[in-house]
């Protein structure tokens, strides 16, 4: 079954595939740094990466769980 990301997800997710795993603190302050997020847009976008299993959110430390290969954008 194929996964569709929205543009905010696949961001996200592309932070997350650069950096395997990551501290959830830390991926909010790369989201920041990169994105210019706040911490609410990264949690609300790594909570449904975590509801669509393309990563684990385990003790606070966020995890790949499917490739970029398993990974489609929707289109607006």
């Amino acid at each position: 079954m194929k996964t569709y990301l929205t543009k905010a997800e696949l961001k996200l997710m592309e932070v997350i595939w650069e950096k395997g795993q990551i501290p959830s603190n830390k991926l909010v302050k790369e989201c920041l740094e990169r994105f210019n997020w706040k911490k609410s847009t990264t949690y609300t976008n790594l909570k449904k990466l975590v509801d669509k299993k393309m990563v684990c959110n385990s003790e606070a430390v966020i995890t790949v769980l499917k490739s970029v290969s398993y990974t489609h954008l929707t289109l607006p």
